[in-house]
């Protein structure tokens, strides 16, 4: 389902479908490797990750990397701090009740560090966490509690590779996401627009004209959702039965005609 849905990320589909397989195979735990969605912004990583994280059915958790404390919500913050907290890894892992969540790393290329860079990069403690062999001995930095954390699946997303060290670059299966093609965009606007009339109970009495996929194709994946809520709760509140083009372009403050998006 998420392969028809988002066609331009059948490279980690396809690493997670083997993986799953393998596991099936050999009647042994599933293990994902770290995946890193890179691409440019707009192609829709962030919502894929979440919903291939909803897909495999495990807890998930998120930590955004162009935040300051991304790195001390991972494995914790340091004990001597008033404000200590142990971190996810250890809340999922020691906490709950799943020995393979799934963690998504949002943005890692936007880590933000100090002027020290050995004190401050919240990048350092992915070294241990994505390598197996260190995980399955990890330590809450706040709890000082070691735990095994070598089944956690890692999705992470990126803009560029830039500013990611060759050690990171190497922990990673690196998926290079590109724009799904115009035809193929059309399609995952359509498959959106009837999922939200599924879901919403609507298939019966509301529907989308063809030029209204096409406007929806130029948004992001996430904009799309956003704009489909508000074009059925609009048409829901005029009684309409048919939502146009200019309908969606109204919800999207382009309304008067076609134009570009970026």
């Amino acid at each position: 389902m998420l392969e028809e849905d988002q066609p331009n990320f059948s490279h980690p589909l396809r690493l997670v479908r083997n993986a799953l397989a393998m596991a099936d195979a050999v009647g042994k735990p599933v293990r994902i490797p770290p995946l890193l969605l890179l691409g440019p912004p707009g192609l829709g990583k962030t919502y894929f990750s979440h919903c291939l994280a909803e897909a495999l059915g495990a807890p998930h958790a998120s930590i955004s990397f162009d935040q300051p404390t991304a790195g001390s919500q991972l494995r914790g913050s340091d004990k001597y701090w008033s404000n200590t907290e142990s971190g996810v890894l250890f809340n999922m892992l020691c906490l709950g009740e799943c020995a393979n969540p799934v963690v998504l790393l949002d943005e890692v290329d936007k880590a933000h560090t100090g002027s020290s860079r050995a004190e401050s990069d919240p990048l350092a403690q992915l070294h241990s966490v994505l390598e197996p062999q260190t995980a399955k001995r990890l330590i809450d930095i706040s709890t000082e509690i070691e735990f095994d954390a070598s089944q956690v699946t890692y999705i992470a997303t990126a803009n560029s590779h830039r500013s990611l060290s060759a050690p990171i670059l190497s922990r990673f299966e690196i998926c290079h996401i590109q724009p799904p093609s115009p035809a193929e965009a059309v399609e995952m606007a359509e498959r959106m627009a009837s999922a939200a009339l599924a879901r919403w109970e609507l298939v019966d009495c509301l529907r989308f004209e063809r030029k209204a996929y096409v406007v929806l194709a130029a948004l992001t994946p996430r904009m799309i959702q956003r704009t489909l809520e508000k074009s059925i709760a609009d048409a829901m509140y005029s009684g309409s039965a048919v939502i146009t083009d200019e309908d969606i372009w109204k919800e999207i403050g382009m309304s008067g005609g076609p134009q570009t998006l970026h």
